[in-house]
């Protein structure tokens, strides 16, 4: 479960934050993967909100 859950944040901060733009959307289930502190950092960063 560890690895699958570096991929996905790694996915979004490598692919999926560099094109968002400020105050887009990012609605995300409320899986445990995607409740990570450095997700939702990585999200708010580039001015954009979490919604679960």
């Amino acid at each position: 479960m560890l690895h699958f859950e570096v991929r996905n944040v790694g996915f979004i901060v490598k692919d999926l934050v560099p094109q968002l733009w400020k105050n887009a959307c990012v609605v995300m289930d409320n899986a445990r993967i995607h409740q990570g502190e450095m997700v939702r950092e990585a999200i708010e960063k580039a001015g954009a909100q979490l919604i679960y």
